[in-house]
């Protein structure tokens, strides 16, 4: 007769407000215990425990598949979120020695809604107690926290509440990456009496954490895993930690030593202007867009897209090594960006030949943005060479006239065409010096 935990899941709730009556889908799973609730009728379902899968409980032709993991909850929006305040998890001990009470679960709760999907995780603690609960080792971080998927990755994983245990107390740990399946399970190197597990990363499994296969519908190159301790006490049991997120992420593409990253033809705007000195931890400053094509004699076609380095921009924009900088020609300033790919007809006509090519979209952190500030002042004028890398910053786009443009600080005005007569009115009376003939710049004297 097994030994089983029940508790109720309350608090998950979702705001209507902006769907209206639009059709929401929320799929519900543990890790290791059942998640049971709703209305059968209207066809929701029972979860499986998902880190509990074997090699061969999938069939083949539904490798990846992780649709039996989830307990389905499915139409309009008021109608769902009333079924799953009425959740169940429950896990069970065929073991009398071991009962279900060994730490904690993850709950992960995704949302599917006509403008795409939301997901988010919960970690559920099971012990008989606060106290018993008190004597279950929690995770502070884990360093790296991204690996090839085939393995080999050492994880620094520092916790809290193995220091008091020497070898003959906890003989084991366990590391078990999204799966309790030793295949997915590897034993993490702990001295007594301290704080830190090395965990070596198996190589993924996608079947066994119920990932997509990368030619399947919905794969995706970049997997995150749950990663939990598991280790044994003597004379009381098995305890699991709380989780981190561990991606099994692909190393980055380092070009062919014959590829020549892709060419900066176009900088908009071909003025950049830096905008005031931000608080730290405000989103990042998009701050340029870039029009690409392929090294000359290659023509701008979509074939010769297809066949060069266009290809590792897509590849790199999917793997998060896609990388932009500014360098300054003139003067010392540099600033390292992240960047996006911009798709569409919006913007502005690109230039003949790069109308196939997605445009790259530079932006930057406020740390990036408020430390040229502080080193250039805020009424700088500089040329600055634009520069685009593929590989997270191994390789950059050489120089080009497209790729250098203006940059200036946040006092810096700009002012086209022939103005004999030039009034600015501010609250503070300030003595301006104007560059060029045409009155192109305009800063604090």
């Amino acid at each position: 007769e097994p030994i089983c935990w029940q508790s109720d899941i309350s608090g998950i709730d979702l705001q209507c407000d902006a769907l209206g009556s639009a059709q929401l889908e929320v799929r519900v799973r543990a890790l290791y215990g059942v998640i049971r609730g709703g209305d059968p009728f209207l066809g929701d379902g029972t979860s499986q425990p998902a880190a509990v899968r074997a090699a061969g409980s999938v069939p083949a032709s539904e490798i990846g598949d992780d649709s039996q993991d989830w307990a389905v909850f499915a139409g309009d929006c008021p109608s769902v979120v009333s079924r799953i305040q009425r959740l169940t998890y429950q896990r069970c001990s065929h073991d009398s020695a071991q009962p279900p009470y060994d730490g904690y679960d993850s709950i992960q709760v995704k949302g599917i809604t006509s403008s795409g999907p939301m997901d988010f995780t919960l970690t559920a603690a099971l012990a008989n107690s606060d106290a018993d609960l008190d004597l279950v080792a929690r995770t502070v971080r884990a360093e790296p926290q991204t690996g090839p998927p085939r393995g080999g990755t050492v994880v620094n994983v520092t916790v809290h509440g193995l220091e008091g245990f020497n070898a003959t107390q906890v003989p084991l740990v366990l590391c078990e990456f999204g799966s309790e399946h030793e295949a997915m399970t590897r034993v993490g190197d702990w001295s007594p009496h301290g704080t830190l597990v090395k965990c070596t990363s198996p190589t993924l499994s996608r079947r066994l954490v119920a990932a997509p296969e990368a030619d399947e519908p919905g794969a995706s190159e970049a997997v995150p895993v749950l990663l939990n301790l598991r280790y044994y006490v003597f004379s009381q049991g098995w305890r699991r930690t709380d989780p981190v997120v561990f991606t099994y992420q692909p190393d980055p593409l380092i070009p062919d030593t014959e590829e020549t990253p892709p060419r900066v033809r176009r900088v908009l705007p071909g003025l950049l202007r830096l905008p005031k000195m931000r608080r730290a931890g405000t989103p990042p400053i998009p701050l340029a867009e870039l029009e690409l094509g392929d090294p000359p004699p290659i023509s701008y076609e979509q074939s010769a897209f297809s066949a060069s380095s266009g290809v590792r921009l897509l590849s790199a924009a999917r793997n998060g090594t896609l990388r932009c900088r500014l360098r300054g020609t003139n003067v010392d300033i540099e600033v390292a960006m992240e960047a996006t790919l911009l798709r569409g007809s919006a913007g502005p006509i690109p230039l003949p030949g790069s109308e196939d090519w997605p445009r790259v979209l530079c932006h930057a952190s406020s740390a990036a943005v408020n430390a040229v500030i502080s080193s250039a002042g805020k009424s700088f004028v500089a040329d600055v060479l634009l520069e685009v890398s593929v590989d997270a910053g191994r390789t950059w786009s050489g120089r080009n006239d497209g790729a250098v443009v203006k940059m200036v600080g946040p006092e810096v005005v700009r002012l086209d065409g022939l103005l004999p007569n030039v009034r600015l009115l501010g609250s503070e009376s300030i003595n301006m010096s104007m560059l060029g003939t045409g009155f192109e710049m305009l800063r604090p004297a």
